[in-house]
């Protein structure tokens, strides 16, 4: 768990060995090692196991603990041969999935041309086509 270092006792100052303080933001229990060429996700497994189906039949698989480099400090049983589950409260639990790079890329591609999309129909003025007698004026901006 944590690095033990030398303290000071009550009386006397005889020396004792403490454990070190771990504080709670850095105990990331839904942290994982990364998979080369893979991306993976924490799936909350709600509504009977539907949301992990959604996930699996876009390509998504569930992440079994012998392929699973756990942190030294995640916790938990040993999960060998079974799916990497994590507690995440209220009763739940969540499983660990990955999908391939090139698949998980190419979904982020679609979403973002997607929001693209959306963002250019809010950006219009006359070099788009639209005259002053549509209603439309003002501008709008949009950095990235």
């Amino acid at each position: 768990m944590a690095n033990k270092r030398p303290g000071v006792a009550g009386r006397g100052n005889k020396a004792t060995t403490r454990q070190t303080r771990v504080p709670v933001a850095q105990q990331d229990k839904l942290k994982y090692d990364q998979r080369e060429g893979f991306a993976r996700r924490v799936v909350n497994d709600v509504d009977d196991g539907q949301n992990v189906k959604m996930y699996e039949a876009a390509g998504w698989t569930k992440v079994t603990a012998p392929n699973q480099d756990l942190r030294e400090d995640s916790g938990g049983e040993s999960q060998m041969g079974t799916e990497v589950r994590r507690s995440v409260g209220g009763g739940r639990s969540a499983v660990l999935m990955e999908i391939p790079e090139k698949l998980f890329k190419a979904d982020q591609k679609l979403k973002q041309d997607n929001i693209d999309k959306n963002e250019r129909g809010l950006v219009r003025n006359k070099k788009d086509g639209i005259d002053e007698d549509s209603g439309a004026y003002g501008e709008v901006t949009i950095k990235r």
